[in-house]
């Protein structure tokens, strides 16, 4: 079988996710695959790797066939208690919203504070200024080997490759500090 990789960085991580929000608990996971490869993200993903390893070859990456068929197992499994569950499906929705709006509202910073790192550092929110250390650390890739791009496609760059790295936490946290109104003490 020939690897589909990026599907061993998420069926692990879905998983011990959803088992972490209790959208399942984690005895609803096949004893097949919680036995033969575990219910953590860090046993799955050690699991498919060492499989890789054993498999591959200088020509192909491939998996075994035993797990290629655990892997499809997986996908299985995730896609009938987790990604088609109508409570992930609104949690979706709810983290779209969230992003659209947080998109906006950091092209708008990006599109004012520029490359100036001290104005993100002045500006009062903690999320702008992790924006503005996101954006110092990688002055380099965005405003000097990114310098061909059209100005607004740059800035959209540079908020999808921020956004990318948040967690959810963060992505909610930064929305109610960027959105919300602060209560009175």
């Amino acid at each position: 079988m020939m690897l589909q990789s990026h599907k061993i960085s998420y069926l692990g991580r879905d998983i011990e996710d959803a088992i972490v929000a209790g959208f399942i608990e984690e005895h609803y996971v096949p004893a097949e695959i919680r036995t033969h490869i575990g219910s953590r993200n860090g046993e799955i993903v050690d699991y498919f790797v060492k499989d890789i390893i054993a498999n591959s070859s200088s020509e192909q990456i491939a998996l075994s066939p035993e797990a290629a068929e655990m892997m499809s197992r997986m996908l299985t499994f995730n896609r009938d208690n987790i990604y088609e569950k109508p409570e992930i499906t609104s949690y979706i929705e709810h983290v779209h919203g969230v992003l659209e709006h947080a998109f906006d509202k950091f092209i708008g910073f990006a599109k004012l504070y520029r490359d100036d790192i001290r104005k993100y550092e002045d500006d009062g929110h903690n999320c702008v200024k992790v924006f503005g250390d996101f954006i110092n650390k990688r002055r380099v890739l965005f405003f000097e080997e990114e310098s061909n791009l059209d100005e607004d496609l740059l800035y959209v760059r540079i908020v999808t490759d921020f956004l990318s790295t948040l967690t959810d936490r963060f992505a909610f946290d930064a929305f109610a500090e960027l959105f919300l109104p602060k209560p009175i003490i």
